[in-house]
């Protein structure tokens, strides 16, 4: 049996388990339903981009159907694995951690398409959503326009193919995220793929679902 492999943070874990309320199938357990696939999600509430690619890249065998990578926000950078436990950390440079996020997509991109493994990336929540930035000695505005210009420039950013969904991720160069995505197909912010808002953006059981069709899309348009 060939397996499903999902890895990423919230958007893709049993967030409704973590948060104690009830539960309901993810949009794991339907892709990896759908295709006969073992199940395997190693996403956790929390991630960040460097421990979603060092998970996926670890899992990668000759018996991986499927491998959809799931990224989170480029500032969300954790030393060890141990700090998993304490949300909220951020790094120092921003610009820094959106480079390593463009190396590890395209390394992911890279192996699959070397190993002629069929997979699927996408962002979750929006990149860089907070605006600011830990410094030295406090706290300081960073602009999405600065962000995505700064991507722009990034020397992966051009080679990203079409297997990564809403590339390049960012509204203000032509490219979107699950919460953008939600919202547009709701046509409003308020919308009902996600618990509440404006304090829970992750995605509910309608979201799952809607997630699931738009994974199920791509997979029959360029894998069936």
């Amino acid at each position: 049996m060939s397996k499903l492999i999902v890895s990423g943070c919230s958007y893709s874990a049993d967030y409704a388990a973590f948060s104690g309320i009830p539960t309901h199938p993810l949009y794991s357990h339907m892709l990896a339903s759908d295709r006969s696939m073992e199940h395997i999600n190693l996403a956790v509430v929390g991630n960040d981009n460097k421990t979603i690619f060092e998970d996926a890249l670890d899992h990668i065998d000759d018996h991986v159907g499927l491998l959809v990578v799931q990224w989170s926000e480029f500032y969300r950078v954790y030393k060890t694995k141990d700090e998993l436990a304490i949300l909220g950390k951020v790094h120092a440079d921003s610009m820094t951690t959106l480079d390593e996020f463009c190396r590890y997509a395209y390394w992911i991109q890279e192996v699959c398409e070397g190993k002629g493994i069929p997979y699927i990336q996408f962002m979750g929540p929006e990149p860089w959503s907070s605006g600011y930035e830990e410094i030295a000695d406090g706290w300081k505005k960073v602009s999405l326009y600065d962000v995505g210009k700064y991507m722009m420039s990034n020397k992966y950013y051009q080679f990203i193919n079409s297997n990564f969904l809403g590339w390049p991720i960012m509204r203000g160069l032509g490219g979107w995220s699950i919460d953008d995505y939600f919202e547009k197909a709701a046509g409003k912010k308020n919308n009902e793929f996600i618990y509440e808002y404006p304090t829970d953006f992750h995605p509910n059981k309608l979201g799952h679902l809607k997630i699931r069709l738009l994974l199920d899309e791509h997979y029959k348009k360029n894998y069936n």
